[in-house]
């Protein structure tokens, strides 16, 4: 879905023994995306692990996200994109990604190579805020941050406990975009 696209960038997933570790499957799509750069392919087409600032350092060189897949849990991508400042083409999907978007900066397309490539460049022509996209993507953040933290607490009360969920979430929290791959 990416092939149309002239500038690209990829970071593959690197995870155990996943469908990534399937050499005739990554001769496939690395043929199929030739032109692509593989932030995280050494020359003997194996893909080596980033770390968070260098993931970071690659996102920040990119002018659009792509989320491409039609199924996938919290696609946490999505949220490193927005969190950049990116905007993000997005084809349909099942997953809990949508959550974040707002049309003024995600455009939702049909699974085909042109239908994203227009997007891209759409996209990239509108020049949006950086600050827009992020400052957005934190208010929402936030807004289910304070819910979680009132629905821990009614279960708290509900329980005959005296405790302010918010104040334990420092040491509870794991940002899994930074945590280290098992």
């Amino acid at each position: 879905m990416a092939s149309e696209i002239g500038k690209l960038a990829l970071i593959s997933y690197v995870h155990g023994q996943c469908l990534y570790n399937d050499k005739k499957y990554i001769s496939e799509v690395i043929n199929l995306l030739g032109h692509a750069h593989w932030c995280n392919k050494n020359e003997i087409n194996e893909f080596q692990y980033l770390s968070a600032e260098e993931v970071n350092d690659y996102i920040n060189m990119c002018k659009v996200g792509l989320c491409l897949s039609r199924v996938e849990g919290a696609m946490f991508a999505s949220v490193q994109y927005l969190l950049a400042g990116l905007p993000v083409v997005s084809t349909c999907n099942e997953g809990g990604r949508n959550e974040f978007f707002h049309p003024a900066f995600v455009r939702f397309v049909p699974d085909d190579d042109n239908s994203v490539s227009d997007a891209v460049a759409e996209l990239i022509g509108e020049n949006i805020d950086p600050g827009f996209v992020r400052g957005y993507v934190l208010k929402k953040i936030i807004q289910h941050r304070e819910s979680f933290f009132g629905l821990v607490n009614q279960i708290y009360k509900k329980e005959g406990k005296d405790k302010d969920f918010r104040e334990e979430w420092p040491g509870l929290f794991v940002n899994k975009m930074n945590a280290p791959m098992i």
